[in-house]
C-alpha cells in the first residue's frame, strides 16, 4: 500500500537490514536501499513465496532483539506473549510510560484479521496500566529466562517454531541422540522433562537441536549452542538482565498499537484511520524477512510509516534543545525533550492538518536523589 493508493498513509521507500546470527542488525545507520546482490540465494521480498520466509515468532525475535532502533522509537522490550492465542505478540514501554502493544503477521494483514486483532488490542485500551504492568512484568519475570532467549535464537537459525517443538525433533536432530550416545526420547520422558517449572532441560535440549538443524539445514557455521548461550545472557542483560527494576507507567495508561505485516489492504488503513479520528495512536510498519539458505543470515524488508509533520516538530524541538543545552545557566539540567502529540494523530498524519497546538520541554532538576521535574519551556512548533 503506498501514498498514492491511500492519501491518508505515507511509507518511507523500503531499506533492507542484515542480521547476524544473534539477530542484530548490523547496519542499522546504514540501510540497504536495494536486496543483497546475491539476489540468486534470495526469494523475492514482497511476494507469496513461502521457502526461507520467516516465521511470525522469528519476526518477533528480530523486533525484539533490534529494538528500538528498528522502530526508530524509544521503546523497550517488556513482555513476549509467545504460544499465548488472544494475547499480543509483544509489549513494550517507551520513555514516557506508555504501553505499546504489537501484532505480527508474517504475511499481509487482511480486514478479517485486524477484526480479530482488535477484540484483544482495543480492549487493553481501558485497562488499568498499573494492573496491566502487574500481570506481564510477573509472566516476563516467570519465562524469560536465559534458557528460554536462547531457545528464542536457535530456532530462529532454523527458522522453526519453539511451540512445535517435541521429541521427535530432537530425536531427529540432536547431537547426542542421532550419535546413540544419549536414547532417544519418549513421549513419557519429554513429558518429565517438560514438567519441570523453569523447562530448564527442555530448553538446552531444544537448543543444541536446533543449532545442529540450522547447521545442516539452513548454511549457518561456525555456531554452537555455548554461543547461543552466551548470546542469549547478553540479551538478556540488555533488556534488563535476570532481575530487571520494574517500570513506571503513565498516568491515564495510554496505549500505542502497532500492526506490522508484509502488507496491508485498503480495508485495513481504513480502519486504523477511524481508529486514530476516534483517538486510538494506532500505528503500521512493513515488514517481512528472509534466510539466505546460504549463509543462514536474515535480511529484513522495513517500510516504515511517515508523518511528516511530526518530523517537521520534533526537527523544531531537536533545535530548541540544541539552543537550551548551550545556555550556561542550563549546564547542571539534565533535560529530556518529547512531542506531547500522538505520532498517528490526524493531525500529523499524512494529508491531515498541519500541527496547531505547542510541543513541551521538561527539565530535570537533580538535587541529590531527588529530581524536581517542572514545565520550563513550550514554543510553537
Amino acid at each position: 500500500m503506498t501514498a498514492e493508493q491511500n492519501p491518508f498513509f505515507e511509507f518511507e521507500d523500503p531499506h533492507w537490514f542484515i542480521c547476524n546470527h544473534a539477530l542484530q542488525i548490523v547496519n542499522l545507520d546504514d540501510p540497504l536501499e536495494s536486496a543483497p546482490e546475491d539476489s540468486g540465494d534470495w526469494p523475492p521480498f514482497g511476494t507469496g513465496v513461502q521457502s526461507r520466509k520467516a516465521l511470525e515468532e522469528v519476526m518477533e525475535s528480530i523486533l525484539v532483539v533490534n529494538l528500538p532502533g528498528l522502530l526508530r522509537e524509544r521503546v523497550q522490550f517488556l513482555y513476549r506473549g509467545g504460544d499465548t492465542w488472544g494475547v499480543e505478540d509483544i509489549t513494550g514501554l517507551d520513555n514516557l510510560g506508555r504501553f505499546h502493544l504489537f501484532e505480527l503477521k508474517r504475511d499481509g494483514l487482511s480486514e478479517k484479521v485486524t477484526e480479530q486483532l482488535a477484540t484483544y488490542l482495543l480492549g487493553n485500551l481501558f485497562r488499568s496500566g498499573d494492573d496491566y504492568l502487574d500481570e506481564k512484568w510477573s509472566l516476563n519475570q516467570q519465562l524469560l529466562t536465559v534458557g528460554r532467549w536462547a531457545l528464542y535464537l536457535a530456532a530462529a537459525l532454523a527458522n522453526t517454531r519453539t511451540s512445535n517443538l517435541g521429541p521427535d525433533d530432537v530425536n531427529q536432530w540432536h547431537p547426542a541422540v542421532v550419535s546413540g550416545s544419549a536414547p532417544p526420547f519418549t513421549r513419557t520422558s519429554w513429558r518429565r522433562l517438560s514438567d519441570d517449572t523453569k523447562y530448564e532441560g527442555l530448553y538446552e535440549w531444544g537448543t543444541e537441536a536446533m543449532v545442529a538443524k540450522a547447521t545442516k539445514t539452513r548454511g549457518v557455521t561456525d555456531v554452537d549452542a555455548t554461543m547461543v548461550y552466551e548470546w542469549a545472557e547478553r540479551l538478556q542483560e540488555r533488556l534488563g538482565g535476570s532481575k530487571p527494576v520494574r517500570p513506571r507507567v503513565r498516568p491515564g495508561g495510554q496505549v500505542v498499537i502497532w500492526l506490522v505485516g508484509r502488507s496491508f489492504d485498503k480495508a485495513v488503513l481504513d480502519r486504523v484511520r477511524l481508529w486514530r479520528r476516534a483517538g486510538i495512536d494506532a500505528r503500521c510498519l512493513m515488514m517481512e524477512a528472509r534466510q539466505s539458505l546460504r549463509t543462514g543470515q536474515w535480511v529484513v524488508r522495513v517500510q516504515r510509516e511517515r508523518f511528516p509533520e511530526r518530523e517537521q516538530a520534533l526537527n523544531a524541538i531537536a533545535r530548541m534543545q540544541a539552543a537550551i543545552e548551550a545556555d550556561p545557566k542550563y549546564k547542571e539540567l539534565a533535560l529530556e525533550f518529547y512531542d506531547t502529540r500522538a505520532p498517528s494523530n490526524p493531525d500529523l498524519s499524512s494529508g491531515g492538518t498541519p500541527l496547531r497546538d505547542k510541543s513541551s520541554v521538561l527539565l530535570k532538576e537533580q538535587t541529590g536523589k531527588e529530581a524536581k521535574i517542572f514545565q520550563a519551556a513550550t514554543r510553537d512548533t
